[in-house]
């Protein structure tokens, strides 16, 4: 696969259908769903024209698409501290970056090619235990641990880490857990959405390592990443590893008896009026 990408990377053009950008590089997708550019049934378009219809900079979409391209080739160290470091940086982070859209888009051709026999069912819960066997490994080994900040050798870090959730974001009141950095004088959890944008963070006093926060503000979406920072007096001593999961769904609102049937249809892939990310995911879900 690298050695495609690596093709890919050098032939990347204005000129180059949507749809093909989006099969040869991993997270182009992701880049396609924020700018709105349609890379599905509207692929078979240049890149330079998709971009053209929408009012956007095909040098600036190039930019971004250039900067998910990775190289393959191992680096020339014999250190084994520097041969860590560039399997963290290419693999490790590229693997958390780019498997909560992996998994997104198997869902979706789940959903949408439901009833084709061919149709690749479970992929999609497959690809999320690959994800968690994943971030155990991570965390249990200590491979991609806490990176320091001003404070370092204020607070012991060596066995900072997110504990809990892991697996699964619970929609509303949740209880964060950690493996605390002694010397911290206080601890923050930041959670993040897709796009790692900050949405959200509470902060607690040391020696606690855990708190409760409250995940139903977080605004549409449903993969999203937390950490956890140690501070000593103020200043950022340690921030563990970000762990990507999925959100749970909200929890089902009772319907009035007298509620009319919708007009609207859901699976015809256009978001109507009075349907939302929640009551018809496959037609408003970002895509």
């Amino acid at each position: 696969m690298n050695a495609r990408l690596e093709t890919a990377a050098a032939a990347l053009s204005a000129d180059q259908q949507i749809g093909q950008i989006a099969v040869q590089l991993p997270g182009a997708t992701a880049v396609f769903r924020r700018l709105k550019l349609d890379f599905c049934c509207g692929g078979q378009v240049p890149l330079a024209t998709a971009a053209a219809e929408k009012g956007l900079d095909v040098n600036a979409v190039l930019s971004e698409l250039a900067a998910l391209q990775r190289p393959s080739a191992l680096p020339g160290v014999s250190e084994p501290g520097a041969l860590v470091d560039h399997i963290l940086a290419r693999y490790h982070d590229v693997h958390r970056v780019q498997l909560p859209e992996l998994i997104r888009m198997a869902h979706r051709v789940e959903a949408v090619h439901r009833a084709n026999p061919d149709v690749p069912a479970g992929l999609g819960n497959l690809l999320e235990e690959i994800q968690q066997a994943l971030l155990f490994f991570s965390q249990t080994s200590g491979v991609g641990g806490a990176s320091t900040g001003p404070a370092a050798g204020q607070a012991n870090c060596s066995n900072f880490k997110p504990t809990s959730p892991l697996g699964g974001l619970p929609f509303g009141q949740t209880t964060f857990y950690w493996d605390g950095a002694p010397g911290a004088t206080s601890y923050i959890v930041n959670l993040y959405d897709e796009t790692g944008a900050l949405k959200a963070s509470f902060e607690t006093a040391a020696p606690n390592t855990n708190l409760v926060g409250d995940t139903s503000g977080l605004g549409g979406g449903f993969s999203f990443s937390w950490e956890v920072v140690a501070l000593v007096n103020g200043q950022v001593a340690c921030t563990s590893a970000n762990v990507t999961m999925f959100r749970e769904a909200p929890p089902p609102v009772d319907l009035p008896q007298s509620t009319p049937e919708p007009s609207y249809v859901c699976g015809n892939y256009i978001c109507e009026a009075g349907e939302d990310y929640y009551n018809c995911y496959i037609d408003c879900g970002g895509w």
